[in-house]
């Protein structure tokens, strides 16, 4: 009986150390969010980990508008479609260019981007992931990531 015990326990361990190794893996690979700025650090290059053949989509609202433009997310699947379409269960990326905005009163100022990965036809549903960007626009029209941080849904 002893002898089944220590099996049994040992088992478990082990099972509990490959779920956490598994578990940690999993999340280095899915790497949610990257960014890049380009040599002039006037162009940011935001990347979301998506797939939307689940029918969620990443948007972006920036506050207060007017300091940085954003082209609209672009999706990329990570393997080819067949034919037209996507294929099902194939993940991707979906890609945000973010510039200065060139205005008459200049440039400058702090702008927080909200990216919110949701179903769009989803009303009153908060977003699966929301995440925010506060970014700093310098008078020179270069890009500042000052903070970057997930929003995480309020419980019911």
């Amino acid at each position: 009986m002893r002898k089944l015990a220590w099996v049994l326990c040992l088992v478990l361990l082990l099972t509990g150390v490959t779920f956490a190794q598994a578990s940690e893996e999993i999340a280095e690979e899915m790497e949610l969010m990257t960014w890049t700025l380009d040599e002039e650090e006037t162009t940011l290059t935001i990347t979301l980990a998506s797939n939307a053949t689940t029918g969620f989509l990443w948007t972006v609202e920036i506050e207060p508008e007017g300091i940085v433009e954003a082209a609209e997310g672009e999706y990329l699947p990570d393997e080819p479609a067949e034919e037209e379409g996507l294929m099902v269960g194939v993940g991707g990326k979906t890609v945000f260019v973010i510039n200065p905005a060139m205005t008459e009163e200049g440039i400058g100022g702090a702008v927080t981007l909200m990216f919110s990965y949701a179903q769009p036809w989803e009303e009153d549903v908060d977003p699966a992931i929301m995440i925010a960007m506060d970014l700093w626009v310098v008078e020179d029209g270069t890009l500042q990531v000052e903070d970057v941080f997930q929003i995480l849904p309020e419980e019911e």
